[in-house]
Formats: C-alpha cells, structure tokens, sequence
C-alpha cells in the first residue's frame, strides 16, 4: 500500500509572474493569479480544483507583488488546507521557482501547476500514471481546437513525449501543455539555484527520451495570459459549474 505522501504529493503553485499582459486590465498592484473572477480571484479556483481532487499540501511559488497573497490569504484558501509559501526577490521564470520551491516541497513526486491557466485533470490518475511509468516527469497535455498562440506536443503510443513544436501561427487543432506537471526532483536538475530558466524550454526538451511523458485529458482549458482570454473565464468558469 502506497504511502499518503505518494497518493497526495505537494502541489507547488506557480504565482510569481509579471502579467505583463494584463497591466492595463488589472493595474500595477494586483497579481495576476489573483484577478477578480465572478467574485473570487483566480487562484480560489486553482485552490478549489486542487482540493476537490483530494490535495491539501500546497506550496505557493510568489516573486512579483508577493506580499499580495499574504494579505489575501483568506479570501481564495479553502478550510482544510494547508500553504507554505516561497519567495523570489525578483522573477526567475518558471524554472526558477521550482527550484526555489524545492526547500519547503516534502513529498517526492510532487505536482507544480501554473498559476495562470486551469484545467480540470485527474490529479489522482495522473500522479499513479507517472509512478506506474517511472517517468522523471508527466506533463498534462490538452487538446485545443486553435493551437496558433501555443507550442504543441508530439506523444508516441507508448505516452513519451518525442517532441516539443514551436508555435507555427497556424489556426488547427493540437496537443498543448496544459501547465500541470508531476515531477520528481530529479526532474529540476538542469536548473541550477541561480538560474533564470524556463521550466517549459530549458527543463522539458532536455528530457525528451530519458523519461519524460505525457498524459493526455479531456476538459475545457483556459489561461488568463491575455486581455481577451481574462475577459472570456467568467463565463467558462460558470459553463464549469464554478459559481
């Protein structure tokens, strides 16, 4: 019988991002992950998923605007979880973060999850499908009808993923990282303390055919990355039963 570490293994939340994008929308002062929607910010979403699918140890991965989560804590954790955080004195991209998150993350595999788009995977079967493989690393992949604005994943029978395709610009359906990851420690090793890196372009490809897989879920996937995208999450967190 496994042990409830490995059943439930931490979840570090990616939060830390500039938002850029979303500066006019939101304004200098509010991190993107906690963007108003319907009445709550993004990440009572996230939190909400993450605890619905049996997770309650999460690691909050903060640089930009950090003190922000502190002071909203009450108003996005649901009763029963536990947050840690961790802190970057300026952004070191996604790579970077994990690393940063690995001295408070206890559980080996553990899930990393962007902090700006959602997905409804089977956290559960997607952390049994990773052990069972001895994959280094499971990346969550969705399909999308329009996979212009993202980076595509190839995936051989077996669920290894053989290939990483950059944007092509190009208006056709695809397979697209979906910003769910279960990860082993190992799988963080390309990234040094100091690194700012990506963990999607300087991680991943380095373990393509050396244990890297994809699972594949079927749901509706949103980022909130755009001003048009933003705008488009009140009514698909509703048409989710997200009220």
């Amino acid at each position: 019988m496994q042990s409830p570490e490995i059943n439930r293994p931490d979840v570090v939340l990616l939060v830390g991002g500039l938002g850029t994008r979303l500066r006019a929308t939101l304004g200098e002062s509010t991190p993107k992950a906690l963007a108003q929607i319907n009445g709550h910010p993004f990440l009572w979403y996230l939190l909400r998923y993450i605890s619905e699918e049996g997770f309650h140890s999460v690691k909050l991965a903060t640089a930009h605007l950090s003190e922000s989560f502190q002071t909203e804590f009450g108003t996005y954790v649901p009763d029963g979880m536990t947050v840690k955080f961790s802190f970057e004195a300026s952004p070191r991209g996604t790579g970077g973060a994990v690393v940063e998150a690995l001295s408070i993350v206890e559980t080996e595999p553990f899930i990393a999850m962007n902090g700006d788009s959602f997905v409804h995977a089977p956290l559960r079967e997607m952390v049994e499908a990773h052990l069972a493989s001895g994959a280094v690393a499971t990346l969550a992949l969705v399909e999308v009808e329009n996979s212009a604005r993202f980076g595509t994943v190839i995936v051989d029978e077996s669920g290894q993923i053989t290939a990483f395709r950059e944007k092509t610009g190009l208006e056709v359906p695809g397979w697209i990282n979906a910003g769910i990851y279960v990860l082993s420690k190992e799988a963080m090793s390309p990234v040094s303390d100091a690194d700012v890196s990506s963990i999607e372009k300087d991680v991943f490809p380095t373990w393509v055919g050396r244990g890297l897989h994809g699972f594949k879920v079927v749901s509706p996937f949103i980022d909130i990355g755009l001003p048009e995208t933003y705008e488009a999450a009140g009514q698909f967190f509703k048409e989710c039963g997200y009220l």
